[in-house]
């Protein structure tokens, strides 16, 4: 809240130091307003305190006589806590603040020079460990992935670094991306959402109500509309020209060799670690109750990756060819990859899928709650059918959590909410899993925008 603000911000800023709403630029991705600069300074306010109290600890570290033998780490959380970037699968999404110091006597340490240098070698949080190890002449345990980055042990620097973006709180999302420190490449498998999709977290904060104010009174412009819509199924953002990302290079004819470099790298990563989150989250769960996950990804008997990923890679793209590769999916026999088929049609539109609509049908109640939610939420939203919606109704109070959850992430982002408004807020007022409420909250803000 604002008044928090302000009492443990503002207040605690001299004035010569506060920072005004007319003292920056404002980021082309938000409309410039005198409201969003009142939330921007909060961000900037905040990292002036930030800076004050680290001079506080250096100047404590000084007293201590500690200063002249201690390397200082300092790097923020995951990603840019502003709307389109903590939680988001690009580039301000996952880019963190990271600085070293070294004092003289530990200066021979650093690899990049003096003071002062900055370097565009890729740094990931998981060389964090193995670095500390290393500089207190530990071993390094050999299931550690990360380099060490100082010292006599260094680990030379990588070409790329794989990230990935999944749920966060409520908010449902699947995302995988590569970087090589300048091109981005991200992959949206639920494209259906968009970049600002619903996340309580998000949307009781001040700057985000302003950007859902400034959308209903049409005060946005195209690419700031964009960012409320559903994505492509694939970014590539050059950072170099591009520092905002709002140029997706991907149907760019002389970006073709990137884009097919960056595809692969990915596809290859995904494959190498065996990524275990192409299991929907209920599936995940009850594997957990028998299997530490971590080794059930190992099997390819328990986990066929390469047959589930043959559909996975197939989700958000958008067009015929695709759509009847999903369709006769639907019916495998896998029903993860069944599951698979089913999301990808999520993002397919009325036009292509009203052809299948008797095959999407006769799956609402399939036997796989993950594949009956997801076309029971396809059936609903297209095609208006009131089997689908009766199903939907149960499952928004499924004694899984991550059946309810499911459910209600889809339901925000159909066309009529409205079937299911008064029994999300008899729900919202019950004992539901904290996570699911959140998503009620959500559900219910939805329907005034």
């Amino acid at each position: 809240p604002y008044e928090k603000y302000k009492t443990e911000v503002l207040d605690r800023l001299d004035e010569n130091e506060r920072i005004g709403d007319n003292s920056f630029q404002v980021p082309p991705i938000y409309h410039d307003s005198p409201e969003m600069r009142k939330q921007l300074a909060r961000v900037y306010n905040s990292l002036k305190l930030t800076d004050k109290k680290v001079g506080e600890l250096l100047a404590r570290l000084e007293k201590d006589h500690l200063r002249d033998s201690t390397i200082i780490f300092f790097y923020s959380d995951h990603g840019e806590g502003l709307p389109r970037g903590k939680t988001n699968g690009i580039t301000f999404g996952y880019r963190c603040a990271f600085s070293i110091w070294f004092p003289p006597m530990y200066r021979h340490l650093s690899p990049w020079g003096e003071a002062g240098m900055v370097t565009d070698e890729l740094i990931d949080f998981e060389d964090l460990a193995p670095t500390m190890i290393s500089l207190a002449n530990g071993t390094v345990p050999a299931y550690m992935k990360g380099r060490i980055l100082i010292g006599p042990n260094r680990s030379k620097p990588v070409p790329f670094i794989e990230l990935s973006s999944d749920r966060s709180d409520n908010g449902i999302d699947m995302i995988r991306s590569i970087t090589d420190g300048r091109f981005m490449y991200s992959r949206n498998y639920m494209p259906f959402m968009p970049e600002e999709r619903y996340i309580n977290y998000m949307e009781i904060s001040d700057i985000k109500k302003q950007i859902r104010n400034d959308q209903a009174a049409k005060k946005l412009n195209a690419f700031q509309k964009s960012l409320l819509a559903p994505r492509e199924p694939e970014f590539l953002f050059d950072t170099e020209t591009d520092p905002w990302e709002m140029v997706n290079l991907t149907a760019r004819p002389e970006c073709k060799t990137k884009l097919t470099q960056m595809r692969q790298r990915l596809d290859s990563a995904i494959m190498a670690s065996r990524d275990v989150m192409f299991l929907p989250e209920y599936e995940l769960a009850g594997v957990a109750k028998i299997f530490i996950p971590y080794d059930f990804r190992l099997s390819d008997t328990l986990y066929p990756l390469k047959d589930i990923y043959k559909v996975a890679s197939l989700s958000g793209f958008r067009s015929k060819e695709i759509t009847a590769k999903q369709i006769a999916f639907l019916r495998d026999k896998n029903k993860i990859v069944s599951y698979w088929a089913a999301l990808g049609l999520r993002s397919q539109s009325y036009d292509v899928l009203l052809p299948y609509k008797n095959k999407i049908l006769s799956k609402i109640n399939d036997d796989y709650l993950p594949v009956a939610v997801t076309t029971s939420a396809i059936a609903f939203d297209l095609f208006g059918d009131r089997k689908a919606e009766e199903n939907l109704k149960k499952w928004l109070s499924d004694p899984n959590p991550y059946i309810a959850l499911m459910t209600v992430n889809y339901l925000i982002y159909v066309k009529n909410k409205f079937p299911f408004a008064d029994l999300i807020k008899q729900k919202n007022n019950g004992d539901a899993n904290y996570m699911v409420k959140w998503a009620y909250d959500d559900f219910l803000f939805s329907l005034t925008r």
